[in-house]
């Protein structure tokens, strides 16, 4: 801690000594995680420099609450490696100060007021969590699934953990990294999603079909027959499956026209649902794309919609988003509508 006190006092240091106005600085105690400065222009003005490793927006706003519990008032300065445009918007809301050693920096009090963005962040940190979206990370998927299928409910840990059937510790491990992005807070009552937004559109960043899970197929039957048929093979037959991609973002919200189905097939299914359904794999002219699925969670909260088997809105979002412009256009359709839970 004591390498990134020198760091931050000197970052903060080196903005603040060109202002004209500003006629001393007395730095007058360096405390284990912050450093006090008493800044003198017309008047004395306390200043309090918070150093943090990384300033994820949920770790300023504990550090900021934590401040204003103190008994005397001091204006706040974030100091860190990097500052991201998040945590930059969660210190201008909070009226709060920061500057990062990457050179972006927002100081606003009294007089003064200095602005320097644009920098790009020079000490970029492996985050031992952001595989927390990779589509290997199952567990990790079951959760975020059930954690956004209806915003409005919070979870106890223990609960969460029994109903996806995982480890305490992973749901734990889960809910820090929600937590510091200020995605999700941790109450008594339990942890509750506050920006489903931010969450899924960072997973979507992420979000891979592997293409050795994926085949390119022909069906003679119109596309809308087709997904008709399909549905009713998985339900007799008992498959795993479901419509997602265009094929289900139609079910939520018929927004565009399109020419290909996409449905997801567990893999031990594939063949006999290929064979029953009179669809075969092509090199070119493919109007049905098949994502053969080795795992169960693409398939949690699947729905029947008007006698279609349909992927969970979070599914088929994910899906949607991967197929650019028309998807994207459904794919921010279903969000607001059935994720964020915009009726309007």
């Amino acid at each position: 801690m004591k390498m990134i006190n020198m760091d931050a006092e000197s970052v903060v240091r080196n903005k603040l000594e060109v202002v004209p106005a500003i006629k001393k600085m007395v730095f007058t105690d360096r405390k284990k995680d912050s450093i006090l400065i008493d800044i003198y222009t017309d008047k004395k003005i306390p200043v309090q420099i918070i150093p943090l490793d990384q300033a994820f927006p949920g770790t300023i706003e504990q550090r900021i609450k934590r401040q204003e519990k103190a008994d005397d008032y001091r204006y706040i300065i974030i100091a860190a490696p990097y500052v991201s445009k998040l945590s930059a918007d969660v210190c201008k809301r909070n009226g709060v100060g920061y500057a990062d050693y990457s050179g972006n920096c927002l100081i606003s009090f009294d007089n003064i007021y200095i602005s320097d963005t644009g920098h790009e962040n020079l000490f970029p940190k492996k985050d031992k969590t952001r595989n927390i979206f990779k589509s290997s990370s199952h567990v990790t998927s079951s959760i975020l699934r059930v954690l956004l299928r209806d915003v409005s409910v919070r979870w106890k840990l223990k609960k969460l953990s029994e109903d996806v059937r995982c480890s305490i510790g992973m749901v734990a491990k889960v809910k820090e990294y929600l937590c510091d992005r200020g995605w999700a807070e941790m109450g008594k009552d339990g942890l509750g999603i506050i920006n489903p937004e931010g969450i899924i559109k960072a997973w979507s960043e992420s979000y891979i079909v592997p293409k050795e899970n994926i085949i390119n197929a022909y069906t003679l039957l119109p596309i809308s027959e087709a997904e008709s048929v399909f549905s009713k093979i998985i339900a007799e037959k008992g498959y795993t499956g479901t419509l997602t991609g265009f094929s289900g973002g139609a079910r939520y919200a018929p927004v565009v026209r399109y020419t290909k189905a996409h449905i997801w097939i567990s893999r031990k299914d594939l063949a006999g649902f290929m064979e029953n359904a009179r669809i075969k794999p092509v090199d070119s002219g493919a109007n049905v794309l098949i994502y053969i699925a080795d795992e169960e969670d693409v398939f949690i909260d699947t729905r029947e919609i008007n006698g279609s088997v349909t992927a969970s809105p979070i599914q088929v979002y994910l899906d949607l988003m991967k197929l650019k412009g028309r998807g994207e256009e459904m794919a921010e359709e279903i969000l607001s509508r059935e994720i964020l839970n915009d009726k309007r």
